[in-house]
């Protein structure tokens, strides 16, 4: 990494990042021009147990390989999004098991995809958020953010996310986990900028060590 490059990054960031380089952000895995796959993967993921998630995770690919009627499964093989907005819930909640609003965030990203097409990197993060937060019912702000900080966007600040906060008091030392309007307020203030990503990587990553450090004292 060049020394400009270092100094410009937020001096906090730079303890952490040999930890985090190269593990990036655990909570899903990036399908490279497979846009309604990465959808599916990070409505899927969210709020529940990895294990549980994984579980369905299989379970919704099974369901759509059979939909698309291939024997043979590759990472990169093209999601349709008609073919997931014609998913029933009968498919998506009872057979994958996914809750009645993921089962409609599902099908109203795939209506929005089929529609506007997948989002345009080149526009700038605030509008590509915006954007499909007017369009998408049941989908919010973080499930966007994180597909386009998976996406490679260095602008994305999650701080909806409640475990990127948890990491954001122990970065900067706080009393208590700051509030959703704290946290855009503290990133702001702190100029995380074109930054913002890798701020969130390394918050979540202290988060994720703190909580397997108070999981191993207790053994």
């Amino acid at each position: 990494m060049s020394s400009s490059i270092m100094l410009s990054i937020p001096i906090e960031f730079i303890p952490h990042l040999p930890s985090v380089i190269g593990n990036g952000f655990p909570t899903h895995h990036y399908f490279p021009n497979n846009t309604m796959k990465e959808f599916c993967c990070i409505i899927t993921y969210q709020a529940i147990k990895n294990s549980i998630c994984a579980t369905m995770w299989q379970r919704f690919v099974d369901l759509v390989e059979h939909q698309l009627n291939t024997t043979t499964w590759q990472l990169n093989t093209p999601w349709q999004p008609e073919i997931i907005a014609s998913l029933t819930d009968d498919q998506l909640c009872g057979y994958v098991r996914l809750s009645y609003r993921k089962a409609n965030a599902v099908r109203n990203t795939a209506h929005y995809l089929a529609t506007f097409g997948t989002p345009d990197l080149s526009k700038p993060s605030a509008e590509l958020v915006n954007h499909m937060c007017q369009h998408v019912s049941f989908v919010g702000p973080f499930t966007i953010k994180e597909y386009l900080l998976g996406a490679g966007k260095l602008d994305i600040a999650t701080t909806e996310d409640v475990s990127m906060r948890s990491g954001l008091a122990l970065l900067y030392h706080l009393s208590t986990r700051p509030t959703l309007k704290q946290a855009h307020d503290l990133v702001h203030e702190k100029k995380w900028g074109q930054y913002a990503s890798l701020g969130s990587i390394i918050c979540f990553h202290i988060n994720n060590q703190n909580q397997q450090s108070k999981l191993n004292r207790k053994f």
